[in-house]
């Protein structure tokens, strides 16, 4: 059911919400069209264009070339990679903290608001958590197997999937490192099931080394390409001069210790701008939980405190604190410990005598349950999508002239498909258009002239802030039935998209058609 739920949540107007495209969503669409389209093209990483591994790019190429190029196609293998994390999180969570604590903490993450921004855009934020959680739940069952080809047939995955996080994002660099401390944890001081479990580690070691062997040799023979992203933004490298390195690191944990209650990231393509990462109710169990793990050290409760301070160290040690791309492995921990407060309320009354406490404590939860889902929901769905300091951190203008374009050249309506579309060649240069773009034609406009002869309806497209001599020029480089149309508007409804000129009753159709609640 929460799988169901998750997925709702992420699937539910995927192509319009975030409004825009961002210009990083367009180049790893066309990234994946590329490795679809050239058979040459099969990189390991990707440094000119995207600066990212490029498993993401491999499973969203079939998808473009099904679907076509489109909002909602690019992001749908991230969308699902964000779907399918609440499962995996149960998956690992199960055998460390019992079955009804990973239920709980599988539900905070299936609608959390910092998950939804995560996985509703063309990113690979999630698929290498999705990877991690995947390999820490494997890893849990195999050290356990009685049966000594399971035990080395489980770890062998495990350790394949945590190597294969590295491939997703650069937060997966981390993925080994958290694998191997927590398999560690797993096996705790017993010598004796250190060297039970010796075959499996091997095993283990040996496939992961097998699936990042094409990454190290990538990182050999261009090693400044692979580290450059992560070194731009590594703390060490800040300009800042007035703090020293140690003294920006404590500020950073002071950051990521308040990001969760106080205030969040302000990047409005991550988050709310400064709201909590967490809920009110998941943020009162998480703080809970967090307590219960300290209180509990020398128990498996640790496991999910000591997984979430290795998830924080890409974002520690990097500026621009706090960074919810970069912290984001934390995410599924801290559902976990505010999974655990829970449970740990519920089994306090197990033994109780009087029914009517009991159900209070199950209406406590279910009410805890449902006021986050609503809170959430209100958030992403809601005040979101109307809050400048969201949408203006998204390519509107750019998405909105390209999905004219493409609605024009493959629209079933054969008057439709007739209107010549033409956009400015400010426009027509950005990588949002470029990629929406891929596969149709669309005319030019250089401010003086257009690319091709009008024969008939037609459209031209141009920026907003368009001079009152571009304007004119548009009018009369269309001719004397050329007329403005009115355009489709921000979501705040205070100022349009673009500027809109046409000929004919099939532009503004085209234009109503492409836009029907957005005018």
């Amino acid at each position: 059911m929460l799988t169901v739920v998750a997925l709702a949540l992420r699937l539910y107007r995927l192509d319009d919400l975030p409004a825009g495209m961002w210009r990083d969503e367009a180049r790893h669409g066309m990234q994946a069209l590329r490795i679809w389209n050239d058979p040459t093209y099969r990189p390991v990483y990707v440094v000119a264009g995207a600066d990212l591994p490029a498993l993401l790019f491999y499973l969203m190429a079939p998808v473009l070339a099904i679907a076509g190029p489109g909002a909602g196609s690019a992001r749908l293998v991230s969308a699902l990679a964000g779907a399918f994390m609440p499962l995996a999180l149960w998956w690992a969570a199960r055998p460390i903290l019992g079955a009804r604590a990973a239920v709980y903490g599988a539900a905070f993450l299936a609608w959390a608001s910092w998950g939804l921004s995560m996985s509703r855009w063309a990113f690979p934020a999630t698929l290498d958590h999705l990877l991690e959680l995947a390999a820490i739940g494997v890893m849990w069952r195999a050290v356990g197997q009685p049966t000594r080809w399971r035990a080395l047939a489980g770890m062998a995955l495990a350790g394949a999937l945590a190597a294969l996080a590295a491939y997703a994002y650069h937060t997966g660099r981390l993925a080994p490192l958290v694998f191997a401390l927590l398999t560690a944890l797993h096996l705790g001081r017993d010598m004796r099931a250190w060297r039970r479990a010796l075959p499996g580690l091997a095993a283990a070691a040996v496939a992961g080394a097998l699936v990042i062997l094409p990454l190290l040799w990538f990182i050999a023979g261009d090693f400044e390409g692979y580290n450059r992203r992560t070194g731009a933004v590594a703390i060490a490298n800040s300009q800042s001069l007035e703090k020293r390195t140690i003294a920006l690191v404590l500020d950073n944990v002071a950051r990521y210790l308040g990001m969760w209650h106080i205030a969040g990231d302000p990047n409005g393509r991550h988050h709310a701008p400064g709201a909590p990462m967490l809920d009110p109710l998941a943020g009162a169990c998480f703080a809970v939980g967090v307590g219960l793990a300290i209180a509990r050290w020398r128990t498996r409760a640790r496991v999910p405190l000591v997984w979430l301070a290795l998830a924080l160290i890409p974002g520690i040690f990097s500026t621009n604190a706090p960074h919810a791309m970069r912290s984001f492995g934390a995410l599924a921990p801290a559902c976990m410990l505010a999974g655990m407060a829970l449970d740990t309320l519920v089994v306090s009354v197990r033994n109780a005598t009087s029914m009517r406490w009991r159900q209070v404590v199950s209406a406590t939860v279910a009410g805890t349950l449902a006021l986050s889902l609503g809170f959430n929901v209100w958030l992403y769905f809601v005040r979101m999508p109307r809050d400048p300091a969201v949408y203006q951190n998204f390519d509107l203008t750019e998405t909105a002239a390209g999905r004219v374009a493409r609605a024009a050249a493959l629209t079933d309506d054969p008057r439709l498909r007739a209107v010549q579309v033409f956009l400015d060649r400010r426009l027509i240069a950005q990588d949002t258009v470029r990629f929406l773009t891929f596969d149709v034609t669309v005319g030019a406009f250089d401010g003086a002239r257009l690319s091709g002869t009008v024969n008939g309806d037609a459209l031209l497209i141009l920026p907003p802030d368009a001079s009152d001599d571009e304007r004119a020029a548009a009018l009369a480089t269309l001719g004397p039935a050329a007329r403005e149309l009115e355009a489709p508007l921000l979501p705040n409804g205070e100022a349009p998209l673009f500027l809109a000129y046409g000929i004919g009753d099939g532009a503004k159709r085209l234009l109503a058609e492409t836009f029907p609640t957005r005018r």
